[in-house]
């Protein structure tokens, strides 16, 4: 029988044996999957200074409120134990609301209930070590940068409070988001490759989902909105060019070209069909929050894998850091630096001539 917290993460790369001692542990990243720890090989470990953040019963009404957190753990004990430790970490921070002190406790004690079931020892000291904490979180990248700053913010707080030299202080926390990796092209030819096979309405989906994040840049929230009528085509120096109307995060809209000529007419069609209506629902006023995941959905039920629309857009950022100014990036993808690229791609050198070269027409 094995012990594992079932939670969303479930599916991360696992990693290796935690060290006897309180060594800093850097386990490779490309180490595979360690085999979860038997339920009678678990190993609690609670040393006396943690031990001392322990409430004794009935003192602390705040903690024994979050006594009552659950966690999905097949090993009960295990569980409740984890989640123990967590209550007294969190009631050890400053004041929270009742949803925050549950919020903190549940992904802690997750934390604990896994780290103890692929390393074999229930220890908190080791478990909130920097390199491992940091490690934990690279492998949350897939929830998006919303919760893995939340859950940064939960584990280095904890982690002050046992090892205040690795962690900076609360308040000077930087919230540093490791980006979703691009996908690669076999992936897009894989998603174009999709369309001719499936049913014409999940067709038309995925074939808009495509055009518009790995065409475009489009975001997921632009979906909500978009519609037919926000594409257009015009002819330049007797090319067509498709100009799609996105809105800016800080207010206002850009146009984005596509100019190859295939997405051209992809997105020329797309407009047609949608019309005055939205691209992924032309009959309805408003799209589901999660509709680009319901045409992901619609894959799977078919034997396919889903996809990622942010890794489709970042494949879109990279292709244009090739051969774009970086000003241009920045506008065309509304962002406000390129460390999405410089995360995944290292920068190119460029010799001397290229850069006298491609400074020759500079104007000051």
């Amino acid at each position: 029988m094995a012990v594992m917290a079932r939670f969303r993460a479930a599916s991360a790369p696992k990693r290796g044996a935690a060290s006897a001692d309180d060594s800093v542990e850097r386990r490779p990243a490309t180490r595979p999957r360690k085999q979860i720890v038997p339920v009678h090989k678990v190993e609690f470990v609670l040393d006396p200074g943690i031990a001392k953040m322990i409430p004794e019963p009935g003192t602390n009404p705040r903690f024994e409120r979050l006594l009552r957190v659950k966690i999905r753990c097949r090993d009960q004990a295990l569980g409740e134990e984890a989640v123990r430790i967590a209550a007294a970490f969190q009631c050890a921070l400053r004041e929270a609301t009742e949803g925050t002190d549950v919020a903190v406790t549940q992904a802690l004690a997750r934390y604990f209930a896994v780290e103890a079931a692929v390393t074999g020892r229930l220890d908190p000291r080791s478990a909130l070590r920097r390199a491992n904490v940091d490690r934990y979180l690279t492998e949350q990248i897939e929830f998006g940068s919303k919760s893995l700053r939340s859950l940064r913010w939960m584990f280095y707080s904890a982690g002050c409070l046992l090892h205040p030299g690795e962690f900076p202080r609360e308040n000077a926390v930087a919230y540093r988001t490791i980006h979703v990796p691009a996908a690669a092209p076999d992936e897009v030819r894989r998603l174009y490759g999709l369309v001719p096979t499936l049913p014409t309405l999940l067709a038309q989906r995925l074939q808009a989902v495509v055009d518009l994040c790995w065409g475009v840049g489009a975001r997921r929230a632009d979906f909500r909105y978009l519609k037919g009528n926000s594409i257009s085509v015009r002819r330049r120096r007797g090319r067509p060019v498709a100009l799609v109307e996105l809105r800016n995060n800080s207010g206002g809209t850009r146009l984005v070209p596509a100019i190859e000529p295939i997405l051209v007419d992809n997105l020329a069609r797309l407009s047609d069909y949608a019309g005055d209506g939205l691209v992924l629902a032309p009959h309805k006023q408003t799209t589901h929050r999660n509709e680009l995941n319901r045409v992901a959905e619609g894959l799977r039920k078919r034997g396919h894998r889903g996809y990622n629309p942010v890794a489709l857009r970042h494949r879109w950022m990279l292709d244009l850091a090739e051969q774009l100014p970086a000003a241009l990036v920045l506008h065309l993808a509304d962002i406000g630096d390129l460390r999405v690229i410089s995360d995944h791609q290292r920068i190119p050198e460029y010799k001397l001539e290229r850069i006298l070269t491609a400074m020759e027409g500079l104007q000051r």
